[in-house]
């Protein structure tokens, strides 16, 4: 049994860190900004990098920028700049 949980966490795991390479390397990308009712955002910190080289609090702030200047801003890390 104690086996079997352990396969299980080994494989969560190593699904996770794939998710997170492949994150790193995959280049800037769109946000998501249809997720989010603008333009109020939560005021959760989840840090991305914008292609101008700002750092938003989480991608909603990310995406109120991109709708009220009409700019095209890809989130180029899930990390701040």
């Amino acid at each position: 049994m104690a086996l079997a949980v352990l396969c299980c966490v080994l494989l969560l795991l190593a699904g996770n860190f794939a998710a997170s390479v492949e994150r790193e390397h995959s280049g800037p990308r769109s946000a998501n900004c249809a997720l989010y009712h603008l333009p109020g955002c939560a005021k959760n910190l989840d840090p991305v990098c914008g292609s101008d080289l700002l750092t938003y609090p989480n991608e909603c702030y990310l995406c109120t920028k991109i709708w009220k200047e009409g700019r095209d801003i890809k989130v180029i890390r899930e990390e701040p700049c």
